[in-house]
């Protein structure tokens, strides 16, 4: 499936037959959205969960974010930390989650290796 990103949902949005954001109906979807297609198979949405239920400390996740004004939501691969400051970094670079974002739902990531 090819994803796209929208203005309002931002990215990993499909398009409906006219080229609208499936989500939230949009017209100016921007072509190409740049991230890893991943087999539905093998992931799947991330289960909701309370603002107290974190993941165990430094072990990554696929999450969703939801901004805390726009309510626009984003996928995420995070791990959680015991920090003062924050709660989360990202898994790639280990830079902290902005308190802009809350995250609303999360999976521990499949173990990927060859078996």
């Amino acid at each position: 499936m090819e994803h796209f990103e929208c203005p309002t949902c931002g990215p990993h949005v499909s398009a409906d037959e006219d080229g609208c954001c499936s989500t939230c109906g949009q017209d100016t979807i921007v072509t190409g959205c740049e991230c890893l297609t991943v087999r539905t198979s093998v992931l799947t949405m991330p289960t909701p969960r309370d603002r107290d239920e974190t993941p165990l400390l430094g072990i990554s996740v696929l999450a969703v974010v939801e901004h805390w004004h726009t309510k626009g939501k984003r996928f995420a691969v995070l791990k959680a930390v015991n920090e003062s400051d924050c709660n989360y970094r990202t898994a790639d670079d280990n830079s902290e989650l902005s308190h802009d974002w809350a995250v609303i739902a999360w999976d521990y990531l499949p173990d990927l290796k060859a078996k």
